[in-house]
């Protein structure tokens, strides 16, 4: 987790917007990483949504959730601004 937290921290200091994903059991660990980003960060932008997908080869659908973190502003009419 902190490689992962220190690749987001620096992408987003850098000005690139970054997209956290995580589905099933891994959820709380996408929040939790979006969460840390935003609290080093400070004024940062941010979007949640959920997303739900179709694995090929099993047939099974995943939900998960999808977090947008940037520096410049964000669509502010999305629901999970």
């Amino acid at each position: 987790m902190r490689k992962k937290i220190g690749v987001a921290l620096g992408l987003v200091k850098g000005g690139k917007t970054v997209t956290i994903s995580g589905f099933g059991s891994n959820i709380p660990k996408a929040i939790s990483l979006a969460s840390i980003v935003s609290d080093r960060v400070g004024e940062v932008h941010r979007v949640n949504s959920f997303v739900s997908e179709k694995d090929e080869r099993s047939e099974k659908f995943g939900s998960g959730v999808q977090i947008v973190l940037s520096l410049s502003a964000l669509d502010t009419e999305d629901v999970g601004y």
